[in-house]
């Protein structure tokens, strides 16, 4: 059993003052929660999986998503007991913090996750002071990526869920889009909040580009009777954004049949969509006064047009909004005269303004042409270690990315200026050893670091700025040597201390020496050692910057240049 109790705000009196205790049974598949106030019950609940909904720490965008551990995780009782006895949630005794209405007050909300592989998530809401009340429950798919999340920043907790309204026009089960939705308590129930899922329409250009595309499609055939998937989730995407008006104009483009059929199928859409709740409030919103504002970005940065000609715009807008739900999602917007013309899809994006001492502290011009790029990262965390990408973009004439390299939100100097010229070269390491079968200890060798130089429009591996004097043949020999010797010590620590040697000999112009102290550092009578030797060169190839380093040994670049 793992019991929470919870104590009510300062605000209220000796009579409105319940203190409650809320308790859990079971493991995964099988469980129960009862609910106490002043030690009487006052709800219960049996289920498949239980869950306690909290946000923990109001400066974490993460929703705490509370659930037993699975009792197959354990390989004794013992174990499974003591990780039973440490499980909490922020400790007893507390006052949660998780207002989804927007009195100030904090709710309880608890989750049942029922049907084939939790299929639907049903939400119970409850008021908690001054007096027990339950508020109308919220049935939705399950989604573990979404929660409660203060979308707008106003201090109350939104509920962002997903919609699959049309999940019978789906041939196959990857068909099924699912829509975010967020939803705000009106003083009765929770319907969804248009202001907040409203986005920039799209230029007519690119509706057009899809049309074209649908109705190329080669799905238009009888037995598919609601055409290619493509154009009822795009329409979808369009309704749940507010952008309805853009719906029915991509439809109008892409059907290939005449109005009397094209109608008919509009108001099959609207039908299906209109059974859904979540789906029949927006359909209703699009057709009077959808909000017409839209949630402001949390970033923003204007490129002006270095080049204007006649017809292009002046100027493009890039935008990031986010987080939308649980695991930070986020979106690039790229504007044209208030219309999106790219979008881009990541988590936990941050726009870089200025790239610090290797551009004199201001802009992002990494190419030297006096306009700056659009440099964003994006941050996700896996297995507990946080790992991202870093990404260039070159805004004009033509949108497109130019570097999409691996980044460590806690590496420093990533721009750096090595060679004095007008450009900015970008550092970073590649973990490359995160592929390699071989190296299998919690001992980790050091990751090489990859100087990136912008060369015919794209970020490569610059030789010039990689590549390192060849190294001295007898402290090459003393290296071998000592990781010879600490093999009979310690495998991991030595299996890592000599990939590292060799990817650093490697990254550096030199794997022919890198080759040499593998041979000299591997000991007789350990087996694998061609095994081993070809797995190197296997995962060199496989990864993101070892084929191009490669390159710096041939005989052609030989010699270091200046």
């Amino acid at each position: 059993m793992y019991e929470q109790v919870f104590l009510p705000p300062a605000r209220f009196g000796p009579r409105e003052a319940a203190t409650y205790v809320v308790r859990l049974y079971g493991w995964e598949m099988e469980r129960s929660v009862e609910v106490l106030r002043n030690g009487q019950r006052v709800f219960a609940l049996s289920g498949m999986r239980v869950v306690l909904f909290e946000e923990l720490d109001l400066a974490e965008p993460h929703p705490a998503y509370g659930s037993l551990p699975s009792e197959e995780s354990f390989e004794t009782e013992e174990e499974k007991e003591a990780a039973l006895a440490s499980w909490v949630i922020g400790g007893t005794g507390r006052t949660p913090n998780t207002d989804v209405t927007g009195d100030g007050v904090p709710e309880l909300v608890i989750g049942d996750l029922n049907g084939v592989n939790h299929t639907f998530l049903s939400r119970f809401i409850f008021e908690l002071w001054p007096r027990f009340r339950q508020l109308p429950a919220i049935v939705t798919l399950d989604r573990e990526d979404l929660g409660l999340q203060d979308v707008d920043g106003d201090g109350v907790r939104e509920i962002v869920t997903s919609a699959n309204p049309m999940a019978d026009w789906a041939v196959a089960g990857f068909e099924r889009p699912y829509e975010d939705v967020v939803l705000k308590y009106d003083g009765e129930c929770f319907k969804p909040a248009a202001e907040l899922m409203r986005q920039h329409p799209w230029s007519d250009e690119v509706i057009e580009r899809w049309a074209s595309v649908i109705r190329a499609d080669k799905h238009w055939v009888p037995d598919r009777p609601h055409g290619p998937a493509a154009l009822w989730q795009r329409m979808l995407g369009l309704c749940f954004e507010g952008n309805a008006a853009q719906a029915w104009k991509l439809l109008e483009l892409a059907w290939p049949g005449d109005a009397a059929s094209r109608d008919a199928y509009r108001a099959s859409f609207e039908q299906a969509l209109g059974e859904d709740p979540f789906g029949a409030e927006l359909l209703r919103l699009s057709r009077s006064s959808m909000a017409a504002r839209i949630r402001p970005p949390d970033a923003r940065r204007v490129f002006p047009n270095p080049a204007q000609q006649p017809g292009e715009p002046s100027e493009r807008v890039v935008e990031i909004r986010g987080p939308r739900a649980g695991v930070a999602r986020e979106k690039i917007s790229v504007l044209e005269g208030g219309k999106r013309v790219l979008e881009i899809n990541g988590t936990n994006f941050r726009m870089l303004s200025n790239l610090g001492a290797a551009s004199g502290g201001v802009g992002t011009d990494l190419d030297g042409d006096g306009q700056d790029e659009l440099v964003v990262t994006s941050v996700a965390e896996h297995r507990g270690q946080e790992a991202g990408m870093l990404q260039v973009y070159r805004v004009w004439p033509k949108f497109e990315c130019i570097a999409e390299v691996p980044w460590q939100p806690d590496w420093r100097d990533v721009f750096v200026n090595l060679d004095d010229d007008r450009d900015i070269e970008i550092r970073v390491r590649e973990r490359v050893h995160d592929t390699w079968a071989f190296c299998c200890h919690m001992v980790d060798p050091v990751a090489p670091t990859v100087v990136l130089k912008l060369q015919d429009g794209m970020f490569k591996p610059c030789r010039s700025l990689m590549m390192k004097p060849a190294p001295d043949p007898d402290v090459l020999q003393g290296t071998a040597m000592r990781i010879q010797s600490e093999f009979g010590r310690d495998e991991a620590v030595a299996e890592a201390a000599l990939w590292s040697e060799m990817l650093s000999l490697t990254y550096t112009g030199h794997v022919d020496s890198a080759v040499a102290l593998f041979g000299d550092a591997w000991p007789e009578d350990r087996p694998g050692k061609e095994e081993v030797l070809e797995t190197f060169r296997e995962r060199l190839d496989r990864s993101r910057f070892g084929p191009a380093v490669l390159e710096f040994a041939q005989p052609e670049h030989s010699d270091v240049e200046d």
